[in-house]
């Protein structure tokens, strides 16, 4: 076992100590010490098949002090008029907020007769989602924000014009979506 922690020592000395795998039994996908210079914590296939692609990429000068940044699988933040497209992430230590933003990429399973302009981000550090950039190579949204916490790729449930939507929501190119906007 000492030797095992000595090479996993090792090997977060020589990656900078970010993108470090937790140990055995820790609730963390992956997690690491990212410095004032910037870092990336990344879950990889390996790690899991559910969570992998959820990378976050950190600026320098995005963190104070060096802190310990972890990714374990969230509580779900889908309902009402949101139906999960992903799975919730959790970026630890939740309610961080950063220095300026930075990049975070979420697994993605867009449903079946769907498109993934309909994804959105739900975050509970946020009031209103988040938009994204799907990246269909890897199967992720990316997005930027300035904040650490829960996060989870969501869509609008499907609606038909003015029907199908919560009050608050309008029905946006067969979508609901947040906002009395104008339905189509």
């Amino acid at each position: 076992m000492n030797r095992i922690r000595s090479l996993a020592l090792a090997a977060a000395v020589i990656s900078g100590g970010c993108n470090v795998s937790s140990e055995v039994g820790s609730r963390w996908l992956a997690s690491g010490d990212v410095t004032v210079a910037g870092g990336a914590i990344k879950v990889g296939d390996g790690q899991s098949t559910i969570f992998a692609g959820a990378d976050l990429d950190l600026p320098p000068h995005a963190l104070q002090d060096t802190t310990m940044i972890g990714v374990a699988p969230g509580a779900s933040l889908a309902a009402g008029d949101w139906i999960a497209a992903g799975p919730a992430v959790e970026w630890d230590p939740v309610d961080t907020v950063l220095n300026g933003d930075a990049d975070f990429a979420f697994p993605v399973q867009v449903p079946a007769g769907r498109a993934p302009d309909d994804l959105l981000v739900l975050s509970t550090n946020s009031p209103m989602p988040l938009p994204g950039l799907f990246d269909g190579t890897r199967g992720v949204l990316r997005i930027q924000a300035n904040h650490l916490g829960d996060f989870q790729v969501v869509m609008g449930k499907a609606c038909v014009g003015r029907d199908g939507c919560a009050q608050g929501n309008s029905c946006v190119h067969g979508s609901c979506r947040p906002g009395n906007g104008p339905n189509h």
